[in-house]
């Protein structure tokens, strides 16, 4: 079943490609998303995500029957002296790029560049049917078909994972600035309770020291007296006054707006 297999081939070596290009499945890309569209339902092998939420939709379906097949009166595909083999294979891949071409499938995606990539697992694929049909890229182009060997298609994707990276790191950067402003307001909100603390524990203190001086020239004086007359014999000691001095807050005082 050369259909079957050469499935199964592209659908191994794109996976391949887009591990290497560091992207994860799942979160970077999708493997045999089924669309469902007004008039036609497409299943392409995977589809690719960007940074920008944007999609590349790669389709892995190369044909290589006449490759498999080897020339009519060759099966084995030992040998082609007449080119047979290539000029199939460029006419499979031609048809091919058609058929991509009219299932549009950009138009099933509303945040699609208009084009897909037809991708070719080996890069001699490629240049054996360009052998034959030199005007094949231009054709692919011409019909919003992009001809991708494993080369390219690494560096393409490697692009797009560096444009995942870059937006990790803003979204980081954005996530730490918003941490930063609800850590400084948490701290204006502590100051201001720290700042009245302080102030009431200084009027505290005022206020028992003048308790204190107030005890002791009106009720520890007469208690002395009756000490020196004789009816006490244990005389009561002066409470200590409390020192008044309260720490002041020191440093930049902080504002309800952060620093820019």
């Amino acid at each position: 079943n050369h259909t079957g297999y050469r499935g199964r081939w592209g659908e191994v070596q794109l996976r391949r490609i887009v591990e290497a290009a560091g992207l994860t499945r799942g979160v970077h890309f999708t493997e045999q998303l089924r669309v469902v569209g007004d008039e036609t339902t497409i299943k392409p092998d995977m589809v690719v995500t960007l940074s920008d939420r944007q999609t590349i939709v790669i389709d892995a379906k190369v044909p290589l029957d006449a490759l498999l097949d080897g020339p009519p009166n060759d099966p084995a595909g030992v040998s082609d002296p007449s080119g047979v083999t290539s000029a199939r294979h460029a006419a499979a891949l031609e048809a091919h790029i058609d058929q991509l071409a009219s299932k549009g499938y950009w138009r099933q995606f509303s945040n699609a560049p208009e084009f897909v990539v037809l991708f070719l697992p080996a890069e001699s694929l490629l240049g054996q049917a360009l052998s034959e049909k030199p005007a094949l890229l231009e054709r692919a182009f011409s019909r919003n078909v992009v001809l991708a060997t494993p080369t390219t298609l690494l560096a393409l994707l490697r692009t797009v994972a560096l444009g995942w990276k870059s937006h990790d790191l803003a979204e980081n950067a954005a996530a730490i600035q918003a941490l930063g402003g609800e850590l400084h307001e948490r701290l204006r909100v502590m100051n201001t309770h720290l700042i009245k603390l302080g102030s009431s524990l200084g009027s505290a203190a005022d206020s028992y020291n003048k308790f204190v001086g107030s005890y002791e020239s009106r009720v520890l004086v007469s208690s002395r007296k009756m000490s020196e007359l004789g009816i006490s014999q244990d005389s009561l000691e002066s409470p200590p006054p409390l020192d008044r001095r309260i720490r002041e807050p020191s440093g930049v005082a902080l504002t309800s707006t952060p620093p820019p």
